[in-house]
């Protein structure tokens, strides 16, 4: 499997590593299968975290990290913000992933510059990472975050992490999975088709066109107001019924990234809402994704403006 250098660490990764979460649904004995099939095949990183399972997926991960522990790249994550706390948890998930260092710690999910400064700090969970670093206990230090990138734009200027780590998926950034062998990028061609296609994206999410077809005036303002229903709830909510299972699950994750509040200022900052572009709706076009641009401005009003209820 090919493999790339990560940033500044010197590590060598494969294009498609193993991602621990899962891990904490599904049997020991089946984990262990998958965990030997990725590495018989030429993956080397592995990664999970602290609190996924409350140590269950690096337990899982560890029977197999035992015996094999000079073939992998091997990560995990901590939550905890105070350095003590956090030197607690790497040296728990040293003992549940049976190994005597992590290549890489990652401050996990900071959400925000304030939850940033609490790492940052002294007495904070970095200072137990370098601490760590110092003793062998970890190589690198990373971080990780989801939704918008400002927090680790911030972290970035500090000069104090290996690694960054957000989201990357074509539902909320439109760009397909990599191919894990004979990787090639996608031509304009494919991401068109994919763009038109896509289930997940339907004729509801908004594909942030470089020129809108729905309207040459106030493209640019559409967009913008989609983009800040896309931080606001990723433009899951559609106002259409759905089955309880799909309805729950979506209801789940609409709301992952948590820019809820960041979505809400950024909205009323914007020179035109959709309050003021459904009194310009009789100009517009039809868009090219089929999206229904009224029905979807009502509902970002409803979301974001001073719609009580959704037409």
């Amino acid at each position: 499997m090919e493999k790339r250098k990560l940033g500044k660490t010197g590590l060598k990764i494969s294009l498609l590593g193993f991602g621990g979460f899962h891990l904490i649904e599904i049997p020991a004995d089946r984990a262990a299968d998958l965990l030997t099939t990725y590495l018989d095949r030429g993956g080397n990183y592995l990664e999970t975290a602290a609190s996924y399972g409350d140590g269950e997926s690096e337990k899982k991960i560890g029977e197999i990290v035992k015996n094999r522990r000079d073939e992998l790249v091997l990560a995990s994550k901590t939550g905890v913000r105070d350095a003590e706390g956090a030197m607690a948890e790497i040296d728990r998930s040293l003992k549940n992933l049976q190994t005597d260092h992590l290549d890489i710690i990652f401050m996990h999910g900071v959400g925000d510059e304030a939850d940033l400064e609490e790492i940052l700090k002294p007495g904070g969970s970095l200072e137990a990472a370098k601490k760590a670093k110092e003793m062998g206990k970890v190589k690198h230090i990373g971080i990780t975050a989801h939704g918008q990138p400002d927090v680790l734009l911030k972290a970035l200027k500090t000069d104090d992490f290996d690694v960054m780590m957000t989201h990357f998926n074509y539902f909320d950034k439109f760009n397909f999975p990599k191919l894990a062998e004979e990787f090639k990028p996608l031509t304009e061609a494919d991401k068109e088709e994919l763009f038109a296609n896509a289930e997940e994206l339907g004729d509801y999410i908004c594909r942030q066109c470089d020129e809108c077809s729905v309207s040459k005036e106030f493209g640019e303002n559409i967009k913008d107001v989609f983009r800040m229903e896309g931080y606001f709830d990723r433009q899951m909510y559609d106002g259409r019924p759905r089955n309880p299972a799909e309805y729950a699950l979506r209801d789940r994750l609409r709301f992952w990234f948590g820019d809820r509040e960041l979505a809400e200022n950024r909205y009323q900052n914007l020179e035109l809402k959709a309050a003021d572009l459904l009194t310009k709706e009789a100009e517009f076009k039809a868009c090219k994704y089929r999206l229904d641009i009224k029905n979807k401005l009502e509902i970002v009003d409803y979301k974001l403006g001073e719609s009580d209820v959704m037409n």
